[in-house]
């Protein structure tokens, strides 16, 4: 009886398949699909998929604000009210300098231990000897840092700050100067590397930072002067701009030519000061910007180091130094953003005299 049954069943699918035969599964061809989707879809179907993936495009990128805090300009120097282990001082912004530093009397004042350090400074008064001393916290303004850190007290300075915040910590995000508003804000960047991080201009300028050593933190461009290229430090603890006398000379000027005048003596760390007179070049460039006529000034930025140590040291330190310092009476003229996580510098002019020296 069961082997009858499923007998009765096989004849019985047999029938059904050649009665409805079996259907051959659809070969899936990609190419022709999509080409009866373009081909049947409304216009305005695309536009939906431009945003959607516009959208997707810019949420990549992630630009986050964090500090905010304002600046004010003292003798051209850009000056924080804060605190170092709750003593309230002025701070100075000085991205020239390469780590943060006590001076000898903002040491005294703060009632902090000073160390013997073997290390030295130089600057364009010439070299110095520094000892250390520990830093708990520092407060710009509404910004706390509660840190420990140990930081250079410079000896014989001429710097009239108790303390600098230098680019060893400035660097560690995109920082923006916003010298119309008197504010410095810092950023986060999360996949920003294609975006163009000047976000207050459409047009902004924009020119590379360029790559250094680990140890370097301090930030350098291209510029051309008299169609001559220079390495440019940005230095908002420069109150003025000035090229070394070797670039200088590289560019056409020297102290002997036609027009060039005595100015005062600069001075800095180190105890001598720096002969120094104003020049007229013809052109200035960085990036897209050009300034015609340019009065800038002109010293032998690295000659009292070399005065002070005769060491071989010095002596490479001094050669591998930048030809030109941009001081804030260029940057005030304009809005900056250094972008260390793209390694450019965005900068909008504002209009007004550049190179200004004031008084």
């Amino acid at each position: 009886m069961i082997k009858n049954k499923f007998s009765y069943l096989e004849s019985y699918f047999k029938l059904l398949r050649r009665k409805y035969p079996p259907r051959r599964e659809a070969e899936f061809n990609f190419d022709i699909v999509w080409a009866r989707f373009i081909e049947k879809s409304p216009h305005w179907i695309f536009g939906l998929f431009t945003i959607a993936f516009g959208a997707q495009a810019l949420a990549q990128c992630h630009y986050s604000k964090f500090v905010e805090f304002p600046f004010k300009l003292e003798n051209n120097h850009v000056v924080v009210q804060g605190a170092v282990n709750s003593h309230q001082t002025s701070i100075m912004i000085d991205s020239g300098a390469n780590f943060s530093a006590l001076t000898e009397r903002g040491a005294e004042k703060f009632e902090l231990e000073m160390i013997h350090s073997n290390i030295f400074v130089t600057g364009i008064g010439g070299e110095t000897a520094t000892n250390t001393a520990m830093v708990r916290e520092i407060d710009l303004d509404k910004y706390h840092i509660k840190k420990r850190m140990d930081v250079l007290v410079i000896m014989n300075s001429d710097i009239h700050f108790d303390f600098m915040i230098g680019s060893d910590f400035l660097f560690n995000q995109d920082i923006e100067f916003s010298f119309p508003e008197k504010q410095i804000r810092f950023f986060r960047a999360n996949n920003c590397d294609s975006t163009q991080l000047g976000y207050w201009d459409g047009d902004v300028s924009q020119t590379p930072l360029l790559q250094t050593t680990p140890l370097e933190h301090r930030q350098f461009v291209i510029v051309t002067v008299n169609g001559h290229n220079m390495t440019a430090m940005l230095d908002t603890g420069a109150g003025i701009s000035t090229i070394n006398l070797a670039a200088a000379a590289k560019a056409g000027i020297t102290p002997d030519s036609p027009g060039v005048k005595p100015f005062v003596n600069l001075s800095g760390i180190g105890t001598h000061g720096a002969t120094t007179w104003l020049a007229k070049f013809e052109t200035f460039t960085i990036g897209d910007e050009t300034i015609k006529n340019a009065t800038i000034a002109i010293t032998n930025m690295w000659g009292s180091a070399l005065q002070d140590s005769k060491s071989n040291a010095t002596w490479r330190m001094v050669h591998s130094q930048p030809d030109m310092i941009l001081g804030v009476d260029f940057l005030k003229a304009h809005r900056i953003l250094f972008s260390n996580s793209q390694r450019i510098f965005y900068f909008s002019y504002l209009g007004g005299p550049v190179f200004d020296f004031g008084n």
